[in-house]
């Protein structure tokens, strides 16, 4: 017996203040949020396995799925600086029609960029072009070019 996936609902990342990331995801993407809100209480303390919970968030729609911003208020949660090969490290890719312009954009606004866009060359995925970044958080994120 196994569960049905029909898809991804949204992926969320945990920040340290969410009104920089909304304004780092608007800059950089023109991502404006669908919502804002809060949330608190017995329930939220049971489903994050927390005490004292108290959080707002943002969801961004990018098309085919929704990220979700988190400030966790309470409690003040550690600054993770991960790896890429540490385990439960992950990251988003954001699919782009111009990796190069993506890049120029990247260097405009002063992120922390790996290394300039590569290119896969072999694979079901030869040709595309990728470059990885980090937002103020360090969140590892991804810009990607599909091969054409």
């Amino acid at each position: 017996m196994s569960i049905t996936v029909r898809g991804i609902r949204h992926f969320g990342f945990a920040v340290r203040n969410l009104e920089r990331s909304l304004a780092f995801y608007e800059r950089l993407f023109g991502l404006q949020p669908l919502y804002t809100t809060s949330s608190s209480g017995p329930r939220i303390d049971r489903v994050m396995e927390l005490n004292n919970t108290r959080l707002k968030y943002a969801a961004l729609d990018l098309g085919n799925t929704v990220l979700e911003l988190v400030e966790y208020e309470s409690p003040y949660g550690a600054d993770m600086q991960q790896r890429n090969c540490d385990v439960g490290a992950a990251h988003a890719a954001f699919v782009v029609d111009d990796i190069e312009e993506a890049y120029r954009v990247l260097q405009e606004v002063g992120v922390q960029i790996n290394s300039p866009p590569s290119t896969l060359m072999q694979g079901p995925n030869k040709g595309s072009q990728y470059c990885y970044f980090r937002d103020p958080d360090g969140i590892q994120l991804e810009v990607y070019q599909v091969a054409t």
